[in-house]
């Protein structure tokens, strides 16, 4: 009896999930209880061609500037990192596995919100399955040379969130969900995503990772230290990759690759999947809708001067102009042009008192851009069309 109930219940299961397809169905998993649930956020249907979630700096850390030039070789393979401190190197963590006693040099993570972590699902689940292989996971924020940060410490994960239909073809990925804010104290990158293939192509990404050894080689790297490495990839499709690099190494599964701008915004687009040719499950529209429902909440405040709801931006779709409504704003804010690729285009400042502000768009090349005001409290974003 028990047995057939078992067969209906999952019959009707199997059901539920096949009629929900069109819809973005994340699964939840406690690792405190070690239970699992199912979280379906509807469909995406954003109709947007890219779209990203915040980064921010926090606030204990200096910053540094990435370079973005394409390095001699067209690739800088594993940099051994000494300031692990400053932001964004800060966002980077080691994540240690935990079964049966025995502790693992597991995968490399980034920091995605005060309290989310992004990383590869294939680290932590059964192949394609949602069986998990981890009895917990503990968080490393800046680990450097074998030891803890003294101020970032161990991070317990309580929570882990991966798609149901997840595989190692382009969707494997898993956000983690710690007992605290430290992305308050170490900052964390915002997630992207960009329908355009040419958008991505041939651009140099940065990548922070704790290599333990590379497949078929002798051990070189033991997973204590962390590594930066950056360059052209040029293959780009369910993957963003690279021909410049053959392997990559066991440990660098789930580190991130991700694109900076003059402004010091950071925005991750894959997580490690392949050592050949260091292949990245690429975000889509889908999985960003997904995860970004995850970090909602936990990312900065939402502005208690000019709320997006009040911001309304005419004509959209623009040709030679936009013009801004902002509403009565109490303070002066940072307005920026925000690119497909992350990228600031135009950036400038709004007095108090001001309502209508018109900006030339001209000289933009036809696409998608956001619009981000930004103040102490927070930020808001607007989408508008270049035509």
């Amino acid at each position: 009896m028990k047995k057939t109930t078992f067969l209906v219940c999952y019959l009707l299961l199997t059901q539920a999930l096949t009629s929900y397809t069109q819809d973005v169905i994340m699964h939840e998993y406690n690792l405190l209880t070690k239970e699992l649930s199912i979280l379906n956020f509807g469909t995406s249907n954003m109709n947007v061609e890219f779209d990203f979630t915040e980064s921010h700096v926090g606030s204990a850390t200096t910053a540094v500037t990435l370079n973005s030039l394409v390095p001699d070789g067209n690739f800088s393979r594993l940099n051994k990192i000494e300031r692990e401190v400053s932001y964004p190197i800060s966002t980077a963590v080691k994540i240690e596995s935990k079964f049966n006693g025995q502790v693992e040099c597991s995968c490399s993570g980034t920091m995605v919100s005060k309290k989310h972590v992004i990383t590869a699902a294939h680290c932590f689940l059964e192949i394609g399955t949602s069986n998990f292989l981890s009895d917990s996971l503990a968080v490393y924020p800046a680990f450097n040379n074998g030891r803890r940060h003294e101020l970032f410490g161990e991070q317990v994960v309580r929570k882990a969130y991966f798609f149901v239909d997840w595989n190692l073809d382009g969707n494997d990925f898993i956000i983690l969900e710690l007992d605290r804010e430290i992305g308050k104290e170490t900052g964390w990158q915002g997630i992207a995503f960009n329908n355009s293939d040419d958008a991505l192509r041939d651009q140099v990404f940065h990548k922070y990772s704790y290599p333990c050894f590379e497949w078929g080689q002798a051990d070189t790297f033991n997973g204590d230290t962390l590594y930066y490495s950056y360059g052209l990839y040029n293959r780009v499709d369910n993957f963003i990759g690279t021909e410049y690099v053959t392997n990559g190494w066991t440990g660098e599964s789930g580190s991130s690759i991700f694109l900076t701008n003059a402004n010091n915004e950071n925005y991750v687009y894959g997580v490690g999947t392949w050592a050949h040719n260091m292949r990245h499950s690429r975000i889509d529209e889908r999985e960003f809708f997904g995860m970004s429902k995850i970090l909602e909440g936990y990312n900065s405040s939402t502005f208690e001067g000019p709320q997006e709801a009040n911001i309304n931006i005419y004509p959209n779709p623009a040709r030679d102009y936009i013009t801004v409504y902002t509403g009565l704003l109490q303070e002066t804010i940072a307005v920026k042009i925000i690119n497909q690729t992350g990228q600031l285009i135009q950036n400038f400042e709004v007095g108090n008192r001001e309502t209508i502000v018109k900006i030339d768009t001209k000289d933009l090349p036809n696409g998608t851009y956001h619009l981000v005001l930004s103040a102490a409290d927070g930020l808001a974003t607007k989408r508008f069309i270049k035509q």
